[in-house]
C-alpha cells in the first residue's frame, strides 16, 4: 500500500521486478495506490511506458484518486500500467488525501477488499 510518491515507488519496484525476473512469482499479491504518482524506470530518467498488449504489473491492484488531485494524471498513467481485468478503481473526487467520510470510506474499503478478494483467488 503506498500514498502519493510512495504508491509510485512501489509501482516502479513492481514492475521493475516484472521485467527482471520473468516467470518468476511477483515480488506481492496485491498492491493498492492511493493517489499514487507514476512510476518511473528503474534508472529514474522516464516514466516506465505502457507496452502495447503487455502490463508491467499484472498484479491484482486497488487505485484510488482524487479528481482534483494535482497528481490525478499521473495516477491515470499508473492505472494504465495495471493489468485492466485485476484492476479495481475509485475516484473520491478530493484533492490529494485520504478522504475520512463515511461514503468514501466504504467506498474505498469495497474497491480494497475487492482487490485483495482476486489476490486470493490467485
Amino acid at each position: 500500500m503506498g500514498f502519493s510518491q510512495g504508491g509510485a515507488l512501489a509501482a516502479a519496484l513492481i514492475a521493475h521486478h516484472s521485467k527482471t525476473h520473468p516467470g518468476e512469482p511477483p515480488l506481492f499479491r496485491a498492491a493498492v495506490f492511493i493517489c499514487a504518482g507514476a512510476p518511473w524506470d528503474s534508472k529514474g530518467m522516464e516514466y516506465i511506458a505502457p507496452q502495447p498488449d503487455t502490463y508491467p504489473i499484472s498484479i491484482p491492484t486497488a487505485h484510488i484518486v482524487g479528481k482534483l488531485d494535482s497528481l490525478y494524471p499521473e495516477g491515470m498513467k499508473l492505472y494504465g500500467l495495471c493489468e485492466p481485468s485485476k484492476a479495481a478503481f475509485y475516484d473520491h473526487g478530493s484533492k490529494h488525501m485520504v478522504p475520512f467520510d463515511m461514503k468514501n470510506t466504504e467506498e474505498m474499503t469495497r474497491v480494497i477488499e475487492e482487490t485483495v478478494a482476486k489476490a486470493m483467488r490467485g
